[in-house]
């Protein structure tokens, strides 16, 4: 059958074929990162909350990077999606945005509202302005583009800004970054030009405000404009993802045994340099680049060697619920964090100790889990379903134009 009959007969074939056919891959270790992010940003406000001493601190407080894990892996998957995607959906932009509008949206303006009942209107220690105009910029996704609404309504809200800001570039930088080699010079060149503009709207931003120096900088850091190196460096995964699967598929194992053997060094020593990392960041120029770089080898390597003791069900679990958990673990904190410490200055724990650390990390855990597991079925899994039901509509619609002829 030519290209003009196949394109002919997957525009013939129902919808709901057409999405069977483009599902994209699901990626066990995939899932598993994504478990490990969300315990480690866990693991940052934990540790803000019980003041684990040396090594354990140093390590905890490293936690936040495990936002740009995220990121690398939300590039990886969604161009992986786009791929797979690709001449099935009719209308493929339309479809990218309403899936990750009911992706994203529904659960995020319930926090939304959530914790702006909880911590009510007004100046807090973490929220320094909540009103009318943050209130407004978060349920638009435009938080994201100034000082006091990128982080003043959600708690970590910043970063949902950030995705929201990538999902719509994606569609250009799809047709554009098309190979290892472009993913590559496109980081190499985003990379300096974000970290310039940042240090001048910083400067800018200060000279205009001195009072506020403390917020611009964390705001300067939070930006899209930033973060948005992290996201090539998921473009460069699946590209060396794809040609290392492409280079296996002609061996007589499918190339497992070969697999391993290149990714259990890869992933000891990506492992071991997240661990050095953890220990020395505060004297590391540009740390979360340096850290998304070790998270993507990390990722490679996983990708490789699927070791057990990292893609097994536990954290693959956590990667699913992540994004709840993400929004709902600060919540748990506060409701768990002042209770259970003052249990602990009962029974007479020194401040410092590791086990107030650990007692509070495992009840936080514990306690998002399960409440991320309700949101996840009642408002995540819904709005996903709600978005699918939407795009089968599109694709029952009558063909654009330009495609029909």
């Amino acid at each position: 059958m030519d290209g003009a009959k196949r394109r002919d007969a997957t525009t013939a074939a129902p919808a709901s074929v057409r999405r069977a056919q483009s599902d994209p891959e699901h990626y066990p270790f995939i899932d598993a990162l994504r478990g490990c992010a969300v315990l480690a940003v866990i693991a940052i406000h934990v540790g803000g909350r019980s003041s684990p001493p040396g090594w354990l601190g140093r390590i905890s407080a490293n936690g936040n990077y495990g936002v740009q894990l995220f990121f690398v892996l939300s590039a990886f998957t969604l161009l992986s999606s786009m791929h797979a995607r690709r001449g099935r959906d009719r209308r493929p932009t339309a479809a990218f945005f309403v899936r990750r509008l009911f992706r994203i949206a529904p659960l995020f303006w319930l926090a939304a509202a959530f914790y702006t009942g909880f911590h009510g209107l007004g100046a807090t220690p973490e929220n320094p302005a909540v009103g009318t105009p943050q209130i407004l910029a978060t349920l638009v996704f435009l938080h994201g583009w100034h000082p006091t609404s990128i982080n003043s309504v959600v708690p970590g809200g910043w970063s949902i800004a950030v995705e929201m800001n990538f999902y719509l570039l994606l569609p250009l930088c799809f047709l554009w970054i098309d190979s290892l080699k472009r993913a590559v010079v496109s980081f190499l060149i985003v990379a300096p030009l974000s970290c310039a503009v940042s240090v001048l709207a910083k400067r800018w931003l200060t000279g205009a405000d001195p009072t506020q120096a403390v917020s611009i900088g964390l705001f300067t850091y939070y930006w899209f404009p930033r973060q948005a190196p992290v996201f090539l460096l998921g473009f460069i995964l699946f590209f060396l993802v794809k040609r290392a699967r492409a280079a296996r598929a002609d061996t007589a194992d499918g190339g497992i045994g070969g697999a391993k053997l290149a990714g259990r060094p890869l992933l000891a020593l990506a492992s071991l340099g997240l661990v050095a990392l953890s220990l020395l960041a505060d004297r590391i120029p540009v740390a979360y680049l340096v850290f998304s770089v070790a998270w993507m080898a990390f990722a490679l390597g996983l990708s490789r060697y699927p070791t057990k003791a990292i893609v097994n069900p536990l954290l693959r679990y956590c990667g699913k619920v992540s994004y709840s958990a993400y929004l709902t673990h600060f919540f748990v904190l506060d409701k768990l964090s002042g209770p259970l410490m003052r249990g602990l200055d009962g029974l007479g724990l020194p401040p410092h100790s590791p086990l107030r650390f650990a007692s509070l990390y495992l009840a936080a855990v514990a306690g998002t889990l399960l409440l991320s597991t309700v949101t996840y079925h009642l408002i995540e899994s819904p709005g996903q379903q709600l978005g699918r039901y939407l795009i089968g509509r599109l694709d029952a619609g009558p063909a654009p134009a330009l495609q029909a002829s």
